[in-house]
C-alpha cells in the first residue's frame, strides 16, 4: 500500500511539473507572438511618421523579453526617438505630482509641480525638431490642461473658504490664503461662483480660447480686489468697533504692509479704513478733552501712518492742530501759575513733539514765582525757613537759599534747562538768630556759589555776615565779619565797613588765601565815610565822621592844637602828633575844653574838657556858660580878634582871653 501511495504521489508530482511547464510555454509563445507582433507594428507606425505609436510599440518590444528578436533595430528605433520618450516620461510624471499635491492640499507643492511644468513647457518650445507636433499630442493625451484647470480651481476655493473661516471665527492670525490666491496664474482663474460668497461671483469660464490673457488678468485682478477689500472691511471694522484702537491700527499696519510684501499695490482701502477709524476715535477724545487718550492714540496713528506709507493725512493734520492748541493751554497756564497743571500737559504731550524748552520754561517760571520748589523737588518734607531766590542769568538763571530748623543751610539751583541742584550742610547760627540770606553773586561763580547768613552781631546796626562757599561736598564757611556794610573788590577781596570793635570811619580788609578762605589782613579809615567841613563848621556836625584841613600849632600831653584863621580845635587821640598842616579824620561827640589864647602862647585846661560848658550855636560862637567873660556875653559875631601866634600878638599886648574850643577825637591823621 505504501509502495502504491509513493507511486501515485510521485505521479502527481510529475503532472503538476508537466503542467506548469504547458503553461509557460504558452506564456512564452504568447509573449514571443507579441513581441514579433509590436516589432511589426512598430515599424509600419514608423513609415507611417506616426512617432508616437512607433515609440510605444518598440518599448513595448523592447521591454519584452520572451524572445530575442530584432533587438538591435529595436534599440537604435527607440534611440532615434528619444525625445518622444523624455516627454512622455515628463508628462506622465508631472501629471502624477500634480494630483498627489492635491490631494493632500499641498499648494506650494502644486505651485513647484507647476513652475516646472512651466519650464519644461518653454524648454521644449525651444526645441523646434520633427517632434514638436507630437509633444502636443502627448501632452493632450494626458488631458494636462484640464487637470491644471481642475486643481487651481478647487485650491481657489478651499483658500477662500479658509479666508471666511477666519472671519467665522475672528482669528487673523493667518492670512497666507490670500498670498496663495494671489500665486494662481490668471489662465487658471476661473469667475464661477466661489464657494464662500465672499466674491461677487459671476459665471463664465475666462480660459475660454475666446478670452485674451489681458482680460483674463483684468478679470482676475478684479475678483481678488473684491474678494480682499470685503474680507478686510469686515476684519478691520470689527476690531474698530471692539474698542481696541491699538490692535486696529496694528492689523491694519500689517494688512498694509502683507499687500507690499507681495506686491499687491491696489489695496487703498487698508489706509482709508485706517485713517476713518482713527479720526472717529481721535475727534472724540479731542471733543471729551481726553489729553492723555488723545495722545496715546495720536502716538498710535503716527506710528501706523509712517507703516502705511501716509506722508499727508487729515488725521496727522487734526493731530497736529490739537497738539498746537494744547501746547497754548499750558502756556496759559503758565502765565497764570497753574505750574504744575502745565508741566503735566506737557509731558503728557512729550511722546507728540520735543517739549524739553517748553517744560524748562515752565520750571523756571515756578521757580522764579516759588523758589521754593527748587528744593521741594528734592525733598519735599522739610519744613524751610528764611527761603529767599533770585535770578542770575550770567551764573545760574535761578536759585534759592533757605534753612530749616536744625541749623542746616539749604542752597538750589536751576539750569536753563530746568535741572535742579541742591546742596545743603550745617552752619553755625539758628534760625531765631537769622536776620537774612543772600547769594553773592559777585563772589559766586557757576562752580562755587557764595551764601551770605547775616543774623545778629550784639551790636545793633552791625550785623554779622556769615559767608559759606557751597561745593560739591556741601557748605564750607569761609568768611565771618561784623560791621555796618561790605563791599566785594573786583580782587574779590572783602571791606568791612564800620567793623565791630573797630573805630568810627575803620574799614576792615579781608582777603582769600589759596583755599579761598578770608582773613582779615588790614584796617584803613574810609575817606568816604568821612564829611568835608571847614574847621569853623566842626560844631554843625555832631557825632558824625568828619574830615578837616588845619595847621597843628601846638602839641602836648593832652594832644594838639589847631589854628585855622583864627578857630582853634583841640585833638585828642592815641596818635602820634606833630606841628604842621595835616589833613584830621575824627568826630566831634559834643566835648569842649578851656582854652586860653595870650601873646606869648597857647595855654588849655589841663583838667580836659569842661562839662559844664555850653555847646557854641551853629557859627561856633559860645553860648551863656561859666567863663571869664563876668557874665558879658561876646561881641558881635562879625568881630575876629587875632589871637594868633608869632607876629600876630594879641592887640595892645594884652592878657589873652579865656574861650571855649571843640575837642575831636581823630582817628587818623595825614
Amino acid at each position: 500500500m505504501r509502495t502504491v501511495f509513493r507511486w501515485f504521489a510521485l505521479r502527481n508530482l510529475l503532472l503538476c511539473c508537466c503542467a506548469v511547464g504547458v503553461v509557460l510555454l504558452v506564456f512564452k509563445g504568447i509573449g514571443v507572438y507579441h513581441k514579433i507582433n509590436w516589432v511589426q507594428a512598430a515599424d509600419q507606425y514608423y513609415e507611417q511618421q506616426n512617432w508616437i505609436q512607433a515609440e510605444s510599440f518598440y518599448r513595448q518590444a523592447q521591454e519584452n523579453r520572451y524572445l530575442e528578436y530584432e533587438e538591435q533595430h529595436v534599440q537604435s528605433r527607440l534611440q532615434e526617438l528619444a525625445p518622444i520618450s523624455a516627454w512622455s516620461d515628463t508628462v506622465s510624471n508631472t501629471a502624477s505630482r500634480l494630483q498627489a499635491a492635491l490631494d493632500l492640499n499641498q499648494f506650494d507643492t502644486y505651485m513647484d509641480v507647476y513652475a516646472e511644468w512651466t519650464q519644461q513647457q518653454q524648454q521644449q518650445a525651444t526645441l523646434n525638431d520633427k517632434y514638436s507636433n507630437e509633444y502636443s499630442k502627448i501632452t493632450k493625451q494626458y488631458g494636462m490642461e484640464q487637470l491644471w484647470k481642475q486643481g487651481f480651481s478647487e485650491f481657489r476655493t478651499r483658500l477662500e473658504t479658509t479666508l471666511q473661516t477666519n472671519l467665522d471665527n475672528r482669528n487673523y492670525s493667518d492670512e497666507s490664503a490670500k498670498w496663495n490666491l494671489l500665486r494662481i496664474p490668471s489662465a487658471y482663474w476661473s469667475k464661477s461662483d466661489s464657494a464662500t460668497g465672499i466674491n461677487d461671483g459671476n459665471a463664465s469660464d475666462v480660459t475660454s480660447t475666446n478670452v485674451t490673457a489681458s482680460q483674463q488678468a483684468a478679470v482676475q485682478s478684479n475678483q481678488l480686489r473684491k474678494l480682499f477689500e470685503n474680507y478686510d472691511t469686515t476684519k478691520l471694522k470689527r476690531l474698530a468697533s471692539a474698542g481696541d484702537f491699538n490692535a486696529f491700527l496694528t492689523n491694519a499696519s500689517q494688512t498694509w504692509q502683507a499687500y507690499q510684501q507681495h506686491q499687491y499695490t491696489g489695496a487703498r482701502w487698508v489706509t482709508t479704513l485706517a485713517e476713518d477709524g482713527a479720526q472717529s476715535v481721535i475727534a472724540k477724545d479731542i471733543a471729551s478733552g481726553q489729553a492723555e487718550r488723545f495722545v496715546s492714540h495720536a502716538v498710535s496713528f503716527r506710528s501706523a501712518a509712517q507703516q502705511l506709507n501716509l506722508s499727508s493725512s487729515s488725521v496727522l493734520t487734526t493731530i497736529d492742530n490739537e497738539v498746537s492748541s494744547l501746547q497754548e493751554q499750558a502756556f496759559t497756564m503758565t502765565t497764570n501759575k497753574q505750574f504744575q497743571q502745565a508741566l503735566d500737559l506737557y509731558n503728557a504731550l512729550t511722546p507728540l513733539g520735543d517739549m524739553t524748552q517748553n517744560i524748562a520754561r515752565t520750571k523756571l517760571a515756578w521757580a522764579i514765582d516759588e523758589p521754593v520748589t527748587i528744593l521741594q523737588g528734592s525733598n519735599t518734607s522739610v519744613a524751610y525757613q528764611h527761603v529767599t531766590g533770585g535770578t542770575n542769568g550770567g551764573i545760574f538763571p535761578v536759585y534759592v537759599v533757605a534753612t530749616d530748623q536744625n541749623n542746616k543751610l539749604f542752597f538750589g539751583k536751576m539750569d536753563n534747562d530746568g535741572n535742579a541742584s541742591v546742596w545743603s550742610g550745617e552752619i553755625g547760627q539758628t534760625s531765631a538768630q537769622i536776620q537774612s540770606l543772600a547769594v553773592d553773586t559777585q563772589l559766586s561763580t557757576t562752580e562755587q556759589p557764595i551764601v551770605v547768613v547775616q543774623s545778629e552781631s550784639g551790636v545793633e546796626g552791625s550785623p554779622l555776615f556769615s559767608l559759606y562757599a557751597v561745593t560739591g561736598a556741601g557748605l564750607k564757611a569761609v568768611a565771618s565779619f561784623a560791621g555796618a556794610s561790605y563791599e566785594v573788590q573786583p580782587d574779590r577781596s572783602i571791606i568791612v565797613h564800620q567793623p565791630v570793635g573797630g573805630n568810627v570811619g575803620q574799614v576792615d580788609i579781608y582777603t582769600p588765601d589759596e583755599n579761598g578762605t578770608y582773613s582779615k589782613t588790614d584796617s584803613q579809615m574810609d575817606s568816604e565815610q568821612y564829611t568835608d567841613v571847614a574847621v569853623s563848621e566842626i560844631g554843625a556836625h555832631l557825632n558824625q565822621p568828619i574830615r578837616f584841613t588845619g595847621n597843628i600849632v601846638s602839641v602836648d600831653d593832652a594832644g594838639a592844637i589847631v589854628n585855622e584863621a583864627g578857630t582853634y580845635v583841640r585833638l585828642k587821640g592815641d596818635l602820634s602828633l606833630e606841628t604842621g598842616t595835616f589833613t584830621v579824620y575824627g568826630q566831634f561827640n559834643g566835648e569842649y575844653e578851656s582854652f586860653t589864647a595870650t601873646d606869648s602862647g597857647l595855654s588849655g585846661n589841663d583838667n580836659g574838657s569842661d562839662e559844664n560848658q555850653s555847646a557854641p550855636d551853629g557859627n561856633g560862637d559860645i553860648g551863656d556858660g561859666n567863663s571869664n567873660n563876668d557874665g558879658n556875653t561876646m561881641p558881635d559875631e562879625q568881630f575876629e580878634p587875632d589871637y594868633g601866634l608869632g607876629d600876630n600878638p594879641l592887640p595892645g599886648n594884652t592878657p589873652g582871653m579865656n574861650i571855649n574850643i571843640p575837642v575831636v577825637h581823630v582817628d587818623s591823621i595825614e
